[in-house]
């Protein structure tokens, strides 16, 4: 077919063209056009408002009818509803006291939330993927109790919701949805441990997700969750910020703990653990990172610092055994997927520890300790030896720890001694010592310098019996150590060298010396600079009582 533009302007074609023109029509005409377009108009809004109340009216106690029905049947629990409101024209759909009954008559309810609050969005229609713009519980309160080791008043809700035996699907890809504004406000947990007679509390509760998406379109927004609460009035408060569906997911989480009760999980400790944890509370202000790349592996760091303060530690048969005023430990940065662990300064204030030896010999801290068996012992030890050699080199290399601290700090710290064994028994400590160690290194890379300082008392009296000062550095294979002991009072040795020699000595000593040890090739020296006695008496202890008897006897006759 030729096409002829000049019949384009031939007179009939111009005609047809002025009157598809609205402005060349009559004025009769494009009022009754107008009219028409007007009741279409018209028409089309009432049907609109009409669907509107329509859905407005229905809904609700549809839904909510449906929903009691249906979830009653599933959990089976008694599932109630007190008001649903919907409105159609923004897709807002309201649920107020959504509440499931707990296991008896009598029980609280397992769940209770004042408001349901659900936003979808019109764009669910074009994208064919849930929407919702925003996802608000007002007041959630949870009651949950275990009934039984393992068993929980939950398990019949568990075993109806357990999918049924299926052959493993094909891979698939995620679902498609987007949701906003995800909040979780005031909510609270109660948890009743009928087996050891506690019940714990998380109030307070608020958890936020500003954003969480599988859209292709939004896969590259940022999650930044909140989630605070109060546990057993502890105040935790932790935050994040992720992108858990880019081809880079990264994730950066954040937990600060205030005062945290430990004697909560006393109770949750093995039975037969050999000590006893009698009080002590913890903080904490951690950040762990979390990376996993398609180039590269998964990465974890841990960075932060936890203080543990007023601990106290018992034997079971309640005699103090280890205690301090403030634990602080920095930690710089631990990686478990890379086996390396740095710590900054771990500082002990106040550390308290009493070692007691009784009269047949038993040391308390030895007895800490569960004996070993011989036979499992070298057994364990022939197949370790036997695996490390079939192990390659390499394996071995990326099985290895390596750590390292900055700086091992003790202030103001106390070792109790207490002996039954000597005669007299002896109950002594080493008082305020201020000791470093800096810094520490697995696999040693570079010497450890070593610090000391303390004083020697005796119960009873309040001058020091001696005090000591070392200063020093070691590796695996080799250590130099200088010693210097002031104003040593022999008479504290006194029951221990009754085991050697009879006399008694007494007098004040001072030693100035350096140790040095050295494995390969086997080495011990001892330098001496300068030791001194002063006031050196010997008494020989059996002249003193046969004296002691005959004034017993000339005071008779």
């Amino acid at each position: 077919m030729k096409f002829d533009l000049q019949s384009l302007t031939r007179p009939a074609f111009m005609a047809r063209l002025a009157d598809a023109a609205p402005w060349t029509w009559p004025p009769e005409r494009r009022r009754s056009v107008a009219r028409r377009g007007l009741r279409r108009l018209a028409i089309a809004l009432a049907a609109l408002l009409a669907i509107w109340l329509l859905l407005w009216l229905a809904v609700p106690p549809l839904l909510k009818w449906q929903a009691q029905q249906r979830l009653s049947t599933l959990l089976g629990r008694t599932v109630t509803i007190g008001q649903v409101q919907f409105a159609p024209w923004s897709l807002e759909l309201t649920l107020r006291d959504v509440a499931i009954a707990g296991t008896g008559g009598n029980a609280a309810p397992l769940l209770r939330a004042e408001r349901v609050y659900a936003d979808a969005d019109w764009r669910s229609l074009f994208r064919f993927a849930p929407v919702i713009a925003a996802i608000e519980v007002d007041a959630p309160r949870v009651n949950l109790a275990r009934t039984a080791p393992g068993h929980y008043d939950i398990d019949d809700i568990v075993e109806r919701l357990k999918p049924a035996p299926q052959q493993q699907a094909e891979p698939s890809s995620p679902a498609r949805f987007a949701l906003y504004n995800v909040q979780v406000r005031d909510g609270t947990l109660t948890f009743d441990d009928r087996p050891v007679g506690r019940r714990h509390e998380v109030d307070k509760l608020l958890l936020r997700l500003p954003f969480l998406s599988t859209l292709p379109s939004q896969v590259e927004i940022t999650v930044e969750p909140r989630l605070a609460f109060t546990f057993d009035g502890t105040a935790f408060d932790t935050g994040a910020q992720t992108t858990p569906f880019a081809p880079d997911r990264e994730t950066s989480m954040t937990l600060k703990m205030g005062d945290f009760d430990l004697t909560i999980a006393k109770p949750y400790l093995p039975a037969d653990l050999p000590v006893d944890l009698q009080r002590g509370r913890a903080q904490a202000d951690l950040s762990l990172h979390f990376a996993l790349r398609d180039n590269a592996g998964p990465s974890v760091s841990l960075r932060g610092a936890v203080k543990v303060s007023d601990l106290a530690l018992a034997e079971r048969g309640g005699a103090p055994l280890a205690g301090w005023r403030t634990l602080q430990v920095a930690i710089d940065d631990v990686r478990p997927l890379e086996r390396k662990a740095a710590l900054g300064t771990v500082r002990f204030e106040g550390l308290d520890v009493s070692v007691t030896r009784d009269a047949q010999g038993r040391v308390n801290v030895l007895q800490l300790v569960p004996p070993r068996e011989a036979a499992p012992v070298a057994a364990a030890a022939s197949a370790a030896s036997a695996a490390s050699a079939a192990a390659p080199a390499g394996a071995q290399s990326e099985a290895a720890w390596q750590l390292s601290l900055r700086a091992l700090e003790l202030g103001d710290a106390r070792v109790r001694w207490h002996d039954a064994v000597v005669r007299p028994e002896v109950t002594q400590s080493l008082d305020g010592i201020d000791a470093k160690v800096t810094p520490i290194t697995w696999p040693t890379t570079e010497p450890a310098m070593l610090s000391l300082k303390a004083q020697l008392h005796e119960a009873g009296r309040e001058a020091a019996a001696a005090t000591l000062a070392v200063q020093g550095s070691a590796t695996p294979t080799q250590a130099s150590v200088g010693v210097r002991v002031d104003e040593a009072d022999l008479g504290v040795l006194a029951p221990y060298l009754a085991l050697l020699i009879k006399p008694r000595v007494e007098g004040h000593a001072a030693l100035d010396t350096r140790i040095d040890w050295a494995a390969q090739p086997e080495a011990l020296t001892v330098h001496l600079a300068n030791a001194t006695i002063d006031g050196l008496r010997v008494i020989d202890a059996q002249q003193r009582v046969r004296r002691g008897e005959r004034q017993a006897r000339d005071a008779l006759t």
